[in-house]
C-alpha cells in the first residue's frame, strides 16, 4: 500500500499586501482568458519534484495569495522539540529535523 500526504494550503508573496494598488493590480493582469498562477518546485524526501500551483488573486488582508492542493508519495514522520513547533521557528525546526535524520541515518 503506497501512503499519500495530502497538501493544502496557502503561498502568499511576502510583503506583498504593502504593493500599491496599481502593483498588485499589475502583477495580477493577464492575457484575455488567462490567469496568473503561483508554481513553486519543492523536493521531497526522496529527491522527486513536488510542483505547488495556485491561481494568484488578492486576499482579504491585501496580500497575493494562491491556495494549493496536491498529494505527495514520499513523506518521513518525525520527532522534533516541541518548543520549535509552539515557535513556529521554520529554519529551527528544519536544522532539528536534518540534525535528526542525521543521527538516525
Amino acid at each position: 500500500m503506497n501512503n499519500s500526504l495530502q497538501l493544502n494550503g496557502y503561498m502568499t508573496i511576502s510583503k506583498s499586501k504593502k504593493f500599491s494598488a496599481d502593483k498588485k493590480d499589475k502583477i495580477l493582469e493577464a492575457t484575455s482568458n488567462k490567469e496568473k498562477v503561483i508554481r513553486a518546485t519543492l523536493i521531497d524526501a526522496e529527491g522527486n519534484e513536488v510542483v505547488l500551483c495556485g491561481v494568484l488573486y488578492k486576499s482579504k488582508n491585501g496580500g497575493l495569495t494562491a491556495r494549493f492542493n496536491t498529494k505527495v508519495y514520499s513523506f518521513e514522520v518525525v520527532e522534533v522539540d516541541k518548543t520549535l513547533q509552539k515557535k513556529n521557528h521554520s529554519d529551527e525546526l528544519a536544522e532539528e529535523i536534518n540534525q535528526f535524520i542525521g543521527d538516525i541515518s
